[in-house]
């Protein structure tokens, strides 16, 4: 196997993923949405909105030392000639401001955005 017909093959079913996701209207699996019972979605939430919570503060962590790390080292771009960390300085800023808004879904589950399912989806365009 050539490896162009490995990367067509994955872009094909990328496409085709992508495809279904957008006219199930969800870009999670629900096969699992059953597996466990329905009483315990109050803590499963908070469960879920906190290890989302800590993700996203970790990787703010990770994207603030290499703004320090590029900005110490006054990183340049080649075409333009300008210090490059004021534009990375936003990675950090938006992974920690997400950091914080599912930390307050952590705390207050009612304020998460709803999810229609594509059943209710539907019904509203017939």
């Amino acid at each position: 196997m050539s490896s162009t017909w490995c990367v067509g093959r994955c872009k094909r079913n990328a496409c085709f993923c992508f495809g279904r996701a957008w006219r199930d209207r969800a870009l999670r699996p629900k096969f699992a949405d059953a597996w466990l019972p329905k009483n315990w979605d109050p803590v499963l939430i908070r469960v879920q909105e906190g290890i989302m919570s800590l993700f996203c503060l970790c990787f703010a962590i990770i994207a603030s030392q290499v703004v320090i790390e590029t900005f110490h080292d006054d990183v340049q771009s080649v075409v333009l000639r300008i210090v490059i960390w004021p534009f990375q300085a936003v990675i950090p800023l938006a992974f920690f401001m997400t950091s914080i808004r599912h930390f307050l879904y952590t705390i207050d589950p009612k304020n998460r955005p709803t999810v229609e399912s594509s059943d209710e989806l539907e019904g509203e365009q017939r």
